[in-house]
């Protein structure tokens, strides 16, 4: 157990740094009217994920007391709250659709891709936080290395709007890809 404590403490310090890079290579890169779009999807998911916060608190003390939630019924449940988010993402962003101009479609698509697997992650990180410490950790790596991974294949496709989206999409799927494996 004290292996896994302390490979915890350095996954979080190396996924702060990465984070760290990530938006500074962003910020520094991506015009100002992409940084606006970047704001809306950050604005839009973090308002439209509260509800997974509620999962993310009750799933892993859910599992750990019956010892029986799976991660089908994890999933299940995520669904649910997730048609609530996208309800949420999509009523946000028709109040600035007009504001994106035509990015706005890119905007909702990614938004709502960011959700949905953000929902599928939370849920399969809940599952094996009690069952797994080990791999839930190991995820959290794996969403770092791909953090430092996204920023030269943004450049490759010369700091588009779209390559920065739906980078967040793809960073967030990390975990949950590694989570569902095996």
């Amino acid at each position: 157990m004290r292996h896994v404590r302390l490979l915890s403490l350095g996954t979080a310090l190396i996924s702060l740094a990465a984070g760290l890079v990530y938006n500074i290579a962003i910020t520094r890169k991506l015009p100002s009217a992409g940084l606006g779009l970047l704001t809306l999807l950050n604005a839009s998911t973090a308002f439209s994920l509260l509800p997974n916060a509620v999962l993310s608190f009750a799933l892993p003390r859910i599992a750990a007391r019956d010892s029986g939630l799976d991660l089908k019924a994890a999933l299940g449940v995520s669904s649910l709250f997730f048609a609530g988010s996208a309800a949420l993402t999509a009523g946000y962003l028709a109040l600035t659709w007009d504001k994106m101009g035509p990015d706005a479609p890119l905007v909702l698509a990614a938004a709502l891709a960011t959700e949905l697997v953000s929902y599928i992650s939370g849920a399969a990180s809940s599952v094996l936080l009690v069952k797994d410490r080990g791999r839930f950790v190991f995820s959290n790596l794996a969403q770092a290395a791909a953090k430092i991974a996204a920023i030269p294949v943004i450049e490759a496709f010369k700091w588009s709007v779209a390559a920065v989206l739906w980078s967040s999409v793809a960073v967030t799927a990390v975990p949950a890809a590694y989570s569902l494996s095996r």
